[in-house]
């Protein structure tokens, strides 16, 4: 059962929003990347305790201690690459992309030793993108297409590539927050998603093992998993999902698993109280 709804106009202050209307998601696209990286944990070509330098050798900038499970809860202590350097990019030269090694050369020194605290950081998923394409041989843009939207029908979904005319991201903005930002969906295809992903009453969408979907919904007490956030709706209801930010877009996927209810929304604002929406 499918409900989707529409109010408002597009950012031209013209186009009425439908229903199946696209707006990036943000951060909800690391809830794609990390489901990739744990099919490959799945499967056997990862382990959550690998270091990160074992598969991505020549990024020095990343201690040999850090894990993938530290990339994934946000514990690896690595600075965001949103800093000083990449906002004046964004900001005065939005139509240069950026290469990977390019970003990681803008980072400033760790936040704190691995494993040591926690502090959410876009870097993170910057290099599990590179990890998948490491181990994989494809591009992280192709995994993504092949294991969920392609199966799943998540035909309103995309995972934007600079220079592409039709994206709603400029160069700079898909190739700074790649893996950890630049997707596009509609809130038909995201409550899909999240109902694959984490409800375990539809086997036949089931992405993952039970160990490792138990893995990572394991919250630590920044309320933190593996690619998911623990939500507390009110106090009778708490759920798991995530959040996005990113450019002038807000967006939420929200599993409430004791209602059997997952939602979606997209919001073409930057300041916008979920919660009350919800």
């Amino acid at each position: 059962l499918l409900w989707a709804g529409s109010s408002g106009v597009a950012r031209d202050a013209r186009t009425r929003l439908l229903a199946d209307s696209t707006m990036i998601v943000g951060s909800v696209t690391k809830t794609f990347v990390a489901a990739t990286i744990l099919q490959l944990v799945d499967d056997g070509t990862l382990h959550l305790d690998d270091s990160v330098r074992t598969h991505l050798p020549a990024v020095t900038q990343v201690s040999p201690e850090i894990t993938i499970r530290q990339l994934l809860d946000h514990t690896s202590g690595l600075a965001d690459v949103f800093n000083a350097t990449t906002r004046r990019g964004l900001e005065d030269h939005p139509e240069r992309a950026w290469s990977a090694k390019r970003v990681l050369a803008t980072l400033h020194g760790p936040w704190y030793q691995p494993g040591e605290g926690w502090a959410y950081a876009n870097t993170n998923y910057m290099l599990l993108g590179m990890i998948v394409e490491r181990v994989t041989g494809s591009t992280l843009e192709q995994e993504l297409e092949r294991r969920f939207l392609e199966p799943l029908g998540l035909d309103r979904t995309q995972s934007l590539v600079p220079g592409d005319p039709t994206s709603p991201l400029a160069p700079a903005w898909v190739t700074i927050f790649w893996g950890s930002g630049a997707m596009t969906s509609s809130a038909g295809d995201l409550a899909r998603w999240g109902d694959a992903l984490y409800d375990d009453d539809v086997p036949e969408l089931g992405l993952l093992d039970a160990d490792v979907r138990s893995a990572m919904t394991r919250f630590n007490r920044d309320d933190y998993g593996l690619g998911v956030k623990r939500i507390e709706l009110d106090k009778r209801r708490t759920g798991y999902g995530h959040t996005g930010l990113l450019n002038t877009y807000t967006t939420l996927l929200l599993h409430l698993p004791k209602d059997d209810v997952t939602v979606a929304l997209l919001v073409n604002r930057t300041h916008v109280d979920l919660l009350s929406m919800l």
